[in-house]
């Protein structure tokens, strides 16, 4: 799960979830423009189900047990003044669910 901020690469920023699904949503997008013989195809793949299953495994809620939302851990740029590390938000829920559905039916017809 990557960090609530790309600049950062080693130490204990949090993590965001909802950075984790868009990435798996454009990760699996952009491997449907790729020919099935390009590496990079199963790359992205794989990329995506691994941080796919972070997700799942770090920050899905169980739906209505102590949080709001389907996935917590969704850090807002407020972190930097201690709010909001351990939040649900909307558009998290909402990349969570396309991203799920991505990854279960690649050929989901998108609606935009």
């Amino acid at each position: 799960i990557p960090y609530w901020d790309y600049d950062y690469i080693s130490g204990d920023e949090p993590r965001d979830s909802s950075a984790a699904v868009i990435a798996v949503c454009g990760m699996l997008e952009a491997a449907n423009y790729l020919p099935d013989t390009a590496p990079e195809k199963q790359i992205y793949k794989s990329a995506a189900s691994k941080m796919l299953e972070a997700v799942i495994d770090i920050c899905a809620t169980g739906c209505g047990k102590d949080f709001d939302g389907l996935i917590y851990k969704v850090t807002p740029a407020r972190t930097m003044s201690g709010y909001g590390t351990e939040i649900c938000a909307p558009y998290g829920d909402y990349f969570y669910l396309e991203a799920l559905m991505r990854y279960i039916k690649p050929n989901w017809k998108r609606y935009w």
